[in-house]
């Protein structure tokens, strides 16, 4: 997976573990923004940095998270590439690919800031 697969979208990416209560407590807004927004103009992009990616799924299955990707960095070179200073951190990105936001912590996606902040960036590029 490549953040240019995304090009011409504007995308959430949100880096993330089950071992960290902060992103499994945003995790199910996360859900219902990619349910709510998702599609050819916009998408929610997760990637974990659990040992295995296993642990993602049964994550997911456990939870009812039903509309988001599984990605794993078994190599956690995010950590780099983004520039993490914790977890979780989310990074918007618009349609170009250029970062326009960051957010380290826990966030309510589903929000009507956070939806009217997406709706923003999706119709004014």
């Amino acid at each position: 997976m490549s953040l240019s697969d995304y090009r011409g979208k504007v995308i959430l990416v949100n880096a993330w573990a089950t071992w960290c209560p902060p992103c499994v407590a945003e995790m199910p807004s996360l859900n219902r923004l990619q349910n709510l927004k998702g599609g050819e103009s916009f998408d929610v992009v997760t990637i974990s940095l659990d040992n295995k990616k296993e642990e993602i799924t049964e994550f997911f299955e456990k939870n009812g998270i039903d509309a988001l990707p599984t990605w794993h960095d078994e190599t956690y070179q995010i950590n780099g590439k983004l520039q993490l200073p914790g977890l979780p951190t989310t990074v918007l990105y618009d349609r170009s690919g250029q970062e326009v936001a960051r957010l380290l912590g826990e966030a309510e996606w589903d929000s009507p800031e956070a939806l009217a902040l997406i709706d923003y960036l999706i119709t004014n590029e």
